[in-house]
């Protein structure tokens, strides 16, 4: 398999109080055999310490999530930023709630902002990627909201789908990857599992296929994983053992 196996930061955020608590993440998820990362911004470090960081530790920076602020009011500024620490996608890590709790025209409005967006990186060499969380996998109007925003954003507008989310929101991993072919170039895992409430887990520890949702990442067009654990009581523990179970 091509797909390259890393870890979303914000995992670690907490941890993550200045530029030596960073380095020492760079440094211990390397060792842990993380073949890329998703970078954060946190405390104190800059886009020339992100892009000294991953090549240091031979960890490229696959995705980053942009404050939705500086996507609306900085974009070009945050383009050289991207540019700087090497990476070729901007996140937005979700519809922010004005948008959301406008139903369907929020929906649209947020769509144009993603074609806008995305046309405007093209000057810079850049793309606009979309993560979702489940709330996109309720119907509005007969259609869910991730199937409206694939449906009518542009090509170049890229998805990053989380496994997790898309679980909750009733729908299999697999399924909605199939409608990304050629839209997605970083997925998230972590694991599901439903103990009346649905919980977040390492990989392994719980019930999706990663298996067969990798295999249809690949076919989809990624090129990147992360692991991603939005709440861990031991994050490092809970990452290790994730990459293990992958077989990184």
């Amino acid at each position: 398999m091509s797909i390259r196996i890393g870890v979303q930061m914000y995992t670690l955020r907490y941890l993550l109080k200045s530029p030596d608590h960073a380095e020492d993440a760079f440094r211990r998820v390397r060792d842990m055999g993380a073949q890329c990362v998703q970078a954060l911004y946190s405390p104190g470090v800059t886009a020339e310490f992100l892009g000294g960081m991953s090549k240091k530790y031979a960890l490229p920076i696959c995705l980053v999530h942009a404050p939705f602020e500086r996507v609306q009011n900085g974009l070009d500024r945050l383009a050289e930023e991207f540019l700087t620490f090497g990476c070729g996608t901007v996140g937005i890590g979700m519809m922010p709630s004005p948008y959301r709790q406008q139903g369907p025209q929020g929906a649209a409005a947020f769509t144009d902002l993603l074609n806008e967006t995305g046309l405007k990186l093209q000057k810079h060499g850049l793309k606009i990627s979309y993560h979702n969380h489940a709330f996109e996998f309720k119907a509005e109007g007969g259609q869910t909201v991730f199937d409206y925003l694939v449906e009518n954003t542009e090509p170049y507008v890229r998805f990053t789908p989380d496994v997790y989310w898309i679980k909750v929101g009733g729908y299999e991993p697999e399924k909605v990857l199939e409608k990304l072919v050629g839209r997605t170039d970083v997925i998230h895992l972590k694991d599901y599992q439903k103990l009346g409430l649905p919980l977040m887990r390492a990989i392994g520890a719980g019930t999706l296929d990663f298996p067969a949702i990798l295999r249809q990442a690949e076919k989809s067009g990624a090129a990147d994983a992360v692991v991603e654990l939005d709440y861990a009581v031991r994050p490092y523990r809970s990452l290790e053992k994730s990459l293990r179970y992958l077989k990184v």
